[in-house]
């Protein structure tokens, strides 16, 4: 899990997933059933793959299944399908009535007629996502000309190309200044998993990179391990395909990372050589100023302090 290419990192997904062709914008695969969706889906066990019974049903369906998730202790994608866009909606309010929307996340593909449903049951699950992002606004406001209102925080929003795909994360902040319209696109999302959701999160990186035509930047992955305690963290962007590298004037780029951090029980931070402390590029995150920014920086001590308290909320 080590590899500095999302293609080759990614040794938990199956052999037989398949891959876009990817430009510098990746704006190609918006044409066709998202590649991101496909292979999420390949990963989901086919007990967990079910045909759309009524938003009702389903809700019910899917509260049990949130039940025994929680006395399990674990998370798990649920695969569903025969749904059309103009049911999304009313399962919206049939989860809302059982009391499970604010517990799961959805990925829609029309073309495909599927739903893919995320169960994030675990409070240190909601606490590792949410105290990273205020490191995050923490660490913006500490550079000059900054203040923490100088990026917007976007929850589990949904974000949508019309007619086509959706999906909510867990957490995502874009800049104040150019993106302060509600339907604007993050600059940075952040996905938090367990330890055996990390193929899975690979593709949640993958969705954001390669559908949101550029406007999302970086996917920041955490993924929690309970037994012995840890946590990685990879950062994920288009980066260049050396085994295709495209042209000059258009460069072949696809999702993956080059920057890791593993945390482990006692809070060392293990990291890429000369890279000890978590660096966003001021232009990640922000469209203006790019020549006056200072990159935003989480320092390892700071990672150190921060994955205390994460650990402080595991069982």
């Amino acid at each position: 899990m080590m590899s500095q290419k999302g293609s080759s990192s990614t040794s938990a997904v199956a052999s037989h997933l398949i891959s876009p062709e990817v430009g510098d914008s990746a704006a190609s695969t918006l044409a066709l059933p998202s590649a991101a969706f496909v292979n999420l889906s390949a990963l989901i066990p086919a007990t967990n793959k079910w045909q759309y019974p009524g938003a009702t049903r389903l809700a019910n369906r899917m509260a049990a299944k949130v039940r025994q998730c929680i006395q399990a202790d674990t998370e798990c994608y649920i695969h569903v399908c025969g749904i059309k866009e103009d049911v999304i909606e009313s399962i919206d309010r049939a989860f809302k009535t059982v009391r499970i929307r604010s517990t799961v996340r959805f990925t829609y593909e029309q073309d495909l007629e599927a739903l893919i449903i995320k169960c994030t049951i675990s409070y240190a699950h909601d606490s590792t996502s949410r105290s990273f992002l205020i490191e995050l606004s923490s660490a913006v406001a500490s550079i000059p000309g900054h203040t923490r209102f100088s990026i917007l925080p976007i929850g589990s929003q949904t974000f949508s190309s019309p007619g086509k795909r959706s999906k909510e994360g867990d957490e995502g902040i874009k800049p104040t200044n150019t993106r302060a319209h509600e339907a604007e696109w993050p600059s940075v999302m952040i996905e938090v998993g367990y330890s055996e959701t990390l193929g899975y999160l690979h593709q949640d990186a993958h969705w954001w990179l390669e559908n949101s035509k550029g406007r999302t930047r970086m996917v920041i992955i955490i993924q929690i391990s309970k037994a012995p305690k840890s946590i990685r963290i990879e950062l994920w962007e288009m980066i260049l395909n050396v085994n295709q590298p495209g042209t000059r004037s258009r460069p072949n780029k696809s999702p993956g990372f080059r920057y890791f951090y593993v945390i482990d029980r006692t809070c060392r931070v293990t990291h890429k050589a000369r890279h000890p402390d978590l660096v966003i590029p001021y232009g990640t995150i922000f469209d203006t100023g790019l020549d006056a920014g200072t990159d935003i920086t989480i320092s390892n001590a700071q990672l150190s302090a921060w994955a205390l308290y994460v650990f402080l909320g595991l069982p």
